[in-house]
């Protein structure tokens, strides 16, 4: 089975990340999910965002990062439910930036702003800390990131 899926990097205006706590397994992750028939990956990681943290952002808003391959292993056991050991998914990964007040949808058990440094040590999947090291770390200044951030 190869699933289409789409991850999203919310930044707020102090360069911190919105990182999501499964209800189902625990695990802390970017939020996101699987694209449903007939969408695309915009209108995913759009309808994923609304689902996950109650608040819709303009499609227009997302900056398309990269895709990345996630290969479910024991490192990254229930990554998505359906996929077995060595069963694929490709996520796109999103970035927006966002100071809305997030609130937990039903398949979250809690959001949390986490230090942009720090993410890779919060985050749960493999797959998801090599995807945000590869797409995001070190490459603010072409992200223009620094449009979004304030010295506090």
């Amino acid at each position: 089975m190869n699933r289409q899926a789409v991850r999203l990097i919310i930044v707020n205006d102090v360069g911190q990340i919105l990182l999501g706590k499964s209800a189902r397994s625990g695990s802390i992750k970017f939020l996101g999910g699987g694209i449903e028939e007939g969408e695309t990956a915009v209108d995913a990681a759009v309808r994923e965002l609304a689902e996950e943290a109650k608040i819709k952002l303009a499609p227009e808003s997302l900056q398309l990062l990269g895709e990345v391959t996630e290969i479910i292993s024991e490192d990254n056991p229930n990554l998505v439910e359906g996929l077995r050991e060595g069963e694929t998914q490709q996520a796109s990964y999103f970035l927006a930036h966002s100071n809305a007040n997030f609130t937990a949808g039903d398949e979250i058990a809690g959001l949390v702003w986490i230090d942009k440094d720090k993410v890779l040590d919060t985050l749960t999947y493999p797959t998801q800390k090599e995807a945000y090291a590869q797409l995001f770390l070190g490459q603010e200044e072409s992200l223009s990131l620094k449009q979004w951030t304030k010295k506090v």
